[in-house]
């Protein structure tokens, strides 16, 4: 779903809505800014289970505070108990004040992202969904994580490698670590070059 920014409020308009209303706005958020991590979760592709999870350490440790502040900004402006977690309706509620059409929508990716049923997003599974992945999804940052995935410098990832990264101490049930290793398996060797990983990778960017 592609928003109209011509039938969108402008800021001050939007910031005029009864919940940014009732609930302080410490930090004014740019329209256009929220547009986009609206349209970037609404893209979400949870089926690209080993993309999530690369994704996921990308942001972890590839971004610094500049990069995140206004994501985690709009985090907790939507979080109006300030319980450090979103509910499915503080989420609905807050990007309804932007578009009131687009519930449904937002009730069907809101789902595909709480894949622990926990009927709460946490601050990183947000991140993830409404970040811009194409300034994660870029070739330097890319090789900077191939580099830390091939630990011995081998040229290319193993299962093994991956599970290093990825898989200790992580939410991953044994099913979805399945999934996201048979992502790689089939590939020759059982290994992912750094052009494979880049081309899984991108695949992300080509979702939305």
């Amino acid at each position: 779903m592609k928003l109209d920014f011509i039938k969108r409020p402008s800021a001050q308009e939007a910031l005029k809505h009864p919940f940014f209303k009732t609930h302080e706005v410490k930090v004014i958020i740019e329209k256009d800014f929220i547009v986009d991590c609206l349209n970037n979760l609404l893209a979400f592709s949870p089926d690209l289970k080993f993309q999530q999870a690369a994704l996921a350490f990308m942001v972890h440790h590839l971004t610094d505070i500049n990069e995140i502040r206004d994501y985690k900004n709009l985090f907790e402006l939507l979080d109006t108990n300030k319980d450090g977690k979103l509910s499915h309706k503080e989420i609905i509620d807050g990007f309804k004040a932007i578009d009131m059409k687009i519930e449904k929508d937002l009730q069907r990716v809101i789902k595909k992202i709480d894949q622990d049923k926990s009927d709460s997003i946490e601050y990183e599974e947000f991140l993830r969904a409404v970040i811009d992945k194409e300034k994660i999804i870029c070739d330097d940052k890319l090789e900077k994580t191939f580099k830390l995935f091939d630990k011995d410098g081998g040229g290319s990832i193993t299962p093994d490698e991956l599970k290093t990264f990825l898989g200790i101490s992580s939410k991953y049930s044994d099913k979805v670590w399945n999934e996201i290793i048979s992502q790689i398996e089939h590939k020759n060797d059982n290994e992912l070059t750094l052009d494979e990983f880049k081309k899984m990778m991108k695949l992300i960017l080509k979702k939305k």
